[in-house]
């Protein structure tokens, strides 16, 4: 593969590899406290009168034992003390290690929004001089009057320019630098913005940093989602709705049943299987008997289907988007709760959730909520291309996330994914070059490539995303491959069953 890959967290992440020492140092210290014990055992019984009276009868065997057993008294006291000294030594370390990580980023956190803070007062400053306004009023007028006597038409004639294709080139120009910097811009969505908004609405920076995680102004990227949701709703977008959820089966192939998914690639095929081509997405779940007669479920999550902030019919739109980041329940949660409760999914069946895009972020805050995971049996969590950093996924889940260095979507949350030794992330680095003769291309010019190589929303799109993972595959991925082995039981068997969930907002 052409593209560079990194891989956090995992067996080979820096929190397992924490946990590790962690085990390591303890099992020194029982081992030195073990030696220890024997050691005291063996002075014990060296006071046994029969072994001193036998002294007696051979004095230079006795002084023989005597100095082999002072010999082994000094050297156990001494690798004790040692092993001793070599577990605490390693546990301090390790402690050390985490509270100047902790420490490092709360400072690099205080320092970024205090930024922002200052830069929002300034903002504010300046937007409240009078030439500012004045020169703002007279812009807008301009342009009011441009585009109502038809003026623009002129200067494009005159100019022999297209303003509308110049103003089209501005922002793709716009999209393509923050996709291609989208690990900072996460980073000023998460820590820069909120408090650049903090500042312009007046909050001291002294009492912004003050508060912290309690301010009730934007301090991180939820509490920002959180206000944009709220000014929203007083403009009349994202509206709270109900949903109302209708099942459908799906016709098994001759034959009764199909192959559950061989691996991966074919499990983010069927994943896009939930969402291509629909106007709104449907959540699938199948079922897999193994052939010991064991019963598993996966259920698909669909992506973003309507980017519309006024909520309409479908489920999987914008408005499922910002609530979800921010933490709020959602009606694509809804639509699953019911969809696992009509599936007839009993307690103890393992289940594992797949999402791409939405669909990731839905299913990462489902396998991070103790209420759902109290009635599901989630053990393996599979996202793609989705900000799911804010949510505590518990031990039990074993969970990869696949996204792309260039996609700024994962990185909408303004965090990188934690290093846990449950969770793996695999992030690739594209190489546009070699994409370029990919075959997803096939039947193309190569101006029709270069265009979609150069829009800002392709590092996102889900074809890319199924040429990567079918590279990760095929290239023996240690992180996808260990994933894969953990979660065995769902890549056998036969899908007995298909039923296809769509939720209808009402």
């Amino acid at each position: 593969m052409a593209h560079e890959i990194t891989v956090t967290g995992g067996s080979g992440g820096t929190r397992a590899a924490m946990e590790d020492l962690d085990a390591l140092a303890a099992e020194l210290l029982r081992i030195a406290d073990e030696l220890a014990g024997v050691l005291m055992d063996a002075t014990v019984r060296e006071l046994d009168p029969v072994l001193e009276a036998s002294a007696l009868a051979s004095p230079a065997t006795a002084f023989a034992v005597q100095r082999e057993s002072a010999a082994f008294a000094f050297s156990a006291a001494g690798v004790s003390a040692r092993l001793a000294l070599l577990g605490t030594g390693l546990a301090h370390a390790v402690l050390s290690y985490r509270e100047t990580e902790g420490f490092l980023s709360r400072t690099f956190e205080a320092v970024l929004s205090g930024m922002g803070n200052l830069l929002g007062h300034a903002a504010r400053t300046a937007l409240m001089t009078p030439a500012v306004i004045v020169g703002a009023g007279f812009v807008g007028g301009a342009i009011y009057v441009i585009d109502r006597t038809g003026l623009d038409d002129a200067l494009e004639e005159a100019l022999g320019i297209d303003l509308s294709e110049v103003t089209d080139e501005v922002l793709q120009g716009v999209g393509r630098a923050l996709f291609a910097e989208s690990d900072s811009v996460g980073v000023v969505i998460e820590h820069v913005l909120p408090g650049f908004v903090a500042g312009f609405a007046g909050v001291p920076p002294g009492i912004h940093a003050g508060f912290g995680d309690a301010a009730p102004w934007p301090h991180d990227s939820q509490s920002l989602t959180e206000m944009l949701i709220g000014g929203g709703r007083l403009a009349g977008q994202f509206g709270r709705t109900g949903v109302e959820v209708s099942a459908a089966e799906r016709p098994q192939p001759p034959g009764g049943t199909r192959a559950a998914p061989a691996n991966a690639v074919e499990l983010f095929s069927r994943e896009l299987d939930s969402h291509r081509g629909l106007d709104n997405g449907m959540v699938q779940i199948e079922r897999i008997e193994s052939a010991d007669g064991t019963t598993r479920w996966i259920v698909y999550v669909p992506a973003t289907t309507d980017w519309s902030t006024a909520p309409g019919a479908n489920s999987t739109d914008l408005t499922t988007n910002v609530e979800g980041a921010a933490g709020h329940d959602t009606v694509m949660r809804e639509v699953i709760r019911q969809a696992v409760a009509d599936a007839g999914i009993a307690a103890d069946e393992e289940v594992m959730l797949v999402g791409y895009s939405q669909g990731g972020l839905t299913a990462a805050s489902l396998a991070a909520d103790p209420g759902f995971l109290a009635d599901v049996n989630v053990t393996a969590l599979f996202t793609v291309a989705s900000p799911v950093s804010d949510f505590d996924i518990p031990p039990e889940v074993s969970t990869l996330s696949i996204e792309h260095e260039q996609d700024l979507v994962p990185d909408l949350d303004g965090n990188q994914n934690p290093d846990h030794p449950h969770w793996s992330t695999i992030t690739v680095d594209l190489d546009f070059e070699a994409l370029a003769d990919d075959p997803m291309f096939e039947g193309m010019t190569d101006e029709e490539i270069g265009q979609r190589l150069a829009s800002p929303g392709f590092p996102h799109g889900g074809a890319v995303y199924e040429t990567t993972i079918a590279s990760l595959y095929a290239g023996g991925n240690a992180a996808l491959l260990a994933w894969s082995a953990r979660s065995a039981g769902f890549f056998s068997g036969e899908v007995t069953r298909t039923r296809e969930y769509t939720g209808r907002r009402r």
